[in-house]
């Protein structure tokens, strides 16, 4: 791919996270850059790696997140922090953007990565909560959803070792698969 698609490519995912309007706060802009930072890092690894699988991937977990996140976010009524009823509330796009970066990097190419990208990530729920822009459970929520995404769709590639829950009617437990 030649550099102007990919120029464009990233343009328009930077654009589909791209807040709304810029926080006030200094935390609150931090977190808003982050939140667009993370997948566009995730998304510059594909091409760092050479990996057009991963960067198949990466358009199926980001792209099935924030879908997912924003029909939730547009489809459930809920207060936010600041006590204005907003159907936007109930989930935070912030977050679940910046946890579909971080939890693609970490599933891809390894804790290397993930670590200090989930750091980033949380920094940013954090600073939705902080900007009183969302509650806790928001930020959760769409974490989880970012995280659910990118352990959809994305696998790791090299060697990796990989623990997974496992959950049933009547199991609960953890799976831990190696590959070298």
């Amino acid at each position: 791919m030649k550099l102007f698609p990919k120029c464009c490519l990233g343009l328009i995912l930077f654009c589909s996270v791209m807040p709304r309007a810029v926080a006030n706060d200094p935390a609150g802009r931090a977190g808003d850059t982050l939140q667009v930072l993370l997948p566009v890092a995730a998304y510059g690894l594909t091409f760092h790696y050479h990996d057009k699988e991963g960067r198949n991937q990466f358009y199926k977990a980001f792209f099935s997140s924030m879908a997912l996140g924003y029909a939730l976010k547009f489809s459930i009524d809920d207060n936010r922090p600041n006590g204005s009823r907003s159907e936007e509330a109930f989930i935070s796009a912030h977050t679940a953007a910046a946890f579909s970066g971080a939890a693609f990097m970490q599933r891809r190419y390894g804790w290397k990565f993930g670590a200090p990208a989930y750091v980033l990530a949380s920094y940013v729920g954090w600073s939705r909560v902080h900007v009183h822009a969302h509650d806790y459970d928001d930020v959760f929520r769409g974490a989880a959803i970012g995280i659910a995404g990118a352990y959809f769709f994305a696998r790791p590639i090299g060697k990796h070792a990989m623990m997974y829950p496992i959950v049933g009617s009547n199991t609960i437990g953890i799976g831990i698969t190696a590959s070298w």
